[in-house]
């Protein structure tokens, strides 16, 4: 049987200040991951689905509260260029996790990060310009992101990238596909150095 991230009833106990909104946000963040958990893994077989329900679910408790100082940190080193820390900058913006929600900050963020490689942030800024979400949407530029970031990863989270891939650009106009690949043969790794705002 299939199974998929739950809330709970020791998450409460999780919750800090146990407050009802704080909880709330948590459970719909794991609702967010389910849904996500079951579109990658579409046609896998139940153990596919448990596997990345577990991730999810283990996901969820670990971005549901950020502490301020812990932040902060995050954003000192993704000022310095960390790809890492700009991946989990961009996800707290774009989830409000400590912050407001601000999705043009998210994108940029995310960008930065898959411009240095980051596959996760490349997967990531893919969904935005699938839903023109901090960006314009524009599905050429999805499906760029889509192959590389299938192309920097391994194992099962190789499958489920690719499979969102091929899902994705099967819905492409010939020429739209064309050209994404084109683009995405084309992209190189780009440095901090290349990428950081200039002063």
């Amino acid at each position: 049987p299939t199974t998929c991230p739950r809330v709970e009833a020791e998450d409460v106990g999780r919750v800090e200040g146990n407050t009802v909104v704080k909880y709330l946000e948590h459970a719909l963040r794991k609702l967010w991951l389910i849904a996500v958990c079951l579109i990658a893994a579409g046609c896998s077989s139940p153990s596919v689905v448990d596997h990345t329900a577990q991730e999810a679910n283990e996901t969820a408790d670990q971005i549901a509260f950020v502490e301020p100082e812990a932040l902060r940190r995050v954003r000192v080193a993704a000022e310095q260029g960390d790809p890492n820390s700009q991946y989990e900058l961009g996800q707290a913006c774009a989830e409000g996790k400590g912050v407001e929600p601000n999705y043009q900050e998210a994108a940029k963020w995310l960008r930065f990060a898959a411009e240095q490689g980051e596959p996760r942030a490349q997967f990531d800024l893919a969904a935005m310009y699938d839903a023109g979400t901090g960006v314009p949407q524009d599905f050429v530029l999805r499906h760029k992101w889509h192959i590389l970031a299938a192309s920097r990863v391994s194992g099962e989270r190789q499958r489920q990238f690719a499979h969102i891939r091929d899902r994705f650009g099967a819905e492409l106009p010939v020429g739209q596909e064309a050209e994404a690949q084109r683009l995405a043969r084309e992209w190189k790794p780009k440095t901090w150095e290349e990428l950081k705002p200039k002063d």
